[in-house]
């Protein structure tokens, strides 16, 4: 990971918005006042990052994963005569995807792709009276739901099943947050898919859609990206230049 100045970064994607746009469009944009722009780029930062770094294959984010080794977990029982357990462990707030989780009975770990949620029926097998349909050592279940037990995090995962006191390990990938010093921190690999979707979401506010895709396409070429990013056409305020008053 490298710490990039969010001005430098505002600097590539007028770039990347100017070597992509044609005479028409540009003069769009001559209509605002520089710092307005800058502003709405800067405000696209943390977006244009997670959509990239949401997406992308995990090889492309390099040291960018943060690893916990043996987090406090709680082990409950659905039911209690159950004979297995299953762990509660709290998500930290800075989470953003995980990568990989594993309690240490499993036989492999539960990667993001595989990870449920309440609304899945198979949520509901896992609070079945039948143990043999929740999910084992052998084929790991991992639910991501809200955390309603008391405490500073919003969610929590729950691992079905282990026997009690197993321990457990994950990696994920935090949020992208612009420090004090005005810096952010990308993974080395994916600073250019992130310019260019910066330019993207930031000609979408400005309903310029014909080359916001252009930078899409270019964005999630470079990051290797093959699966459809979903993203919804974002309108913002139109900057007004104040207009001088007459004498």
């Amino acid at each position: 990971m490298t710490n990039y100045k969010v001005n430098e970064i505002v600097k590539e994607v007028r770039i990347a918005i100017d070597q992509n746009m044609d005479g028409t469009m540009l003069s769009d944009f001559g209509d605002y006042d520089t710092l307005a722009l800058d502003e709405i780029i800067q405000s696209k930062i943390v977006d244009g990052t997670k959509l990239i770094i949401g997406a992308a294959p995990i090889h492309m984010i390099g040291k960018g994963i943060t690893t916990v080794e043996k987090p406090n977990v709680e082990y409950n029982k659905v039911f209690d005569n159950d004979k297995r357990y299953y762990a509660q462990v709290a998500v930290p707030n800075d989470y953003f995807r995980l990568v990989s989780f594993r309690m240490a009975d499993w036989l492999m770990p539960v990667t993001e792709e595989e990870v449920i949620t309440p609304t899945d029926a198979e949520y509901a097998l896992q609070r079945s009276r039948v143990e043999g349909v929740r999910g084992c050592p052998e084929k790991p279940v991992l639910a991501f739901v809200p955390n309603i037990e008391s405490g500073d995090n919003d969610y929590c995962f729950e691992a079905y099943s282990c026997a009690g006191k197993s321990a457990c390990s994950y990696t994920y990938l935090s949020n992208p947050p612009i420090n004090k010093s005005g810096e952010i921190s990308l993974p080395e690999r994916l600073y250019r898919p992130i310019v260019y979707a910066i330019a993207y979401l930031t000609t979408i506010a400005f309903n310029a859609e014909g080359q916001a895709a252009v930078l899409l396409t270019t964005a999630k070429q470079l990051a290797d990206i093959t699966d459809t990013i979903q993203q919804q056409p974002q309108q913002v305020q139109q900057y007004q230049p104040q207009q001088s008053e007459e004498p």
